[in-house]
């Protein structure tokens, strides 16, 4: 099970997918995250309405646990390879609001 994860971004280049928060990252989490009601305005799941909500869980790990190697984030549909790589490489560039 776990070399299969590790596995599954061995060959992403991330120079190659250079990943931007406002137009790639923020609708992900918005059509995936907020939508369920999970990480809305003020949730104590954590708000990701705005970027310092999703920066402090990209800071602390667990975005890329939950999200990159646990995938139980979210919980209600599977976020596809292509976006699970686009949130890797952006947190791999340190998660910037760009």
């Amino acid at each position: 099970y776990f070399a299969c994860d590790k596995n599954e971004y061995k060959d992403l280049d991330c120079s190659n997918e250079q990943a931007s928060f406002s137009s790639e990252i923020k609708p992900i989490i918005e059509s995936n995250c907020m939508s369920s009601g999970c990480h809305e305005l003020n949730s104590k799941n954590g708000d990701f309405s705005v970027y310092t909500g999703i920066k402090g869980k990209a800071n602390n790990g667990s975005l890329k646990k939950r999200v990159l190697i646990d995938k139980d984030m979210p919980p209600s549909i599977a976020l596809t390879l292509a976006e699970r790589k686009k949130i890797k490489c952006w947190l791999d560039s340190g998660a910037p609001n760009n």
